[in-house]
């Protein structure tokens, strides 16, 4: 719902700006509005994206900026590792994406230990990930 609201207020503001003629209040500020909608259109559709991706290509990792995909031949695995901050509060693991072709990449999977508020996922549930990920490449290595 979050990705359609964008779209949905921008054509409201530009369908005003359009057929409102003089009765609109502020150009300036009905632009404003419409660019303001617009990026939350791309930021909603960002998010909406972000996470850990297989399909018969390989795996696709998007983060709110960037998308990164790993063709399955260059895939080794998949692993939990501690997550290493500078001031550890508490216990945290990620899952990465171990590559021959580069250095292993990180993932948002991940969960902390004990299991914190600002964690969004238990670590059953990380395990689970962990365990369909395998599943996916040893998939992989047997239909190519």
């Amino acid at each position: 719902m979050f990705v359609w609201i964008g779209p949905g207020l921008t054509t409201l503001v530009g369908g005003v700006l359009l057929f409102g003629g003089s009765e609109v209040g502020s150009m300036p500020g009905a632009v404003a509005a419409m660019v303001f909608f617009a990026g939350w259109s791309v930021l909603g559709f960002r998010l909406s994206r972000v996470g850990v991706h297989v399909g018969a290509e390989g795996v696709r990792y998007c983060t709110l900026t960037r998308t990164c995909t790993k063709p399955w031949r260059d895939v080794v695995g998949f692993e939990l590792r501690r997550y290493v901050v500078a001031q550890p509060v508490a216990e945290a693991w990620t899952i990465w994406i171990i590559t021959s072709t580069g250095p292993p990449v990180e993932t948002d999977i991940g969960f902390i230990r004990p299991h914190h508020p600002r964690s969004l996922r238990s670590a059953a549930e990380v395990r689970t990930a962990l365990t369909e990920l395998h599943a996916a490449l040893a998939w992989s290595r047997r239909t190519t």
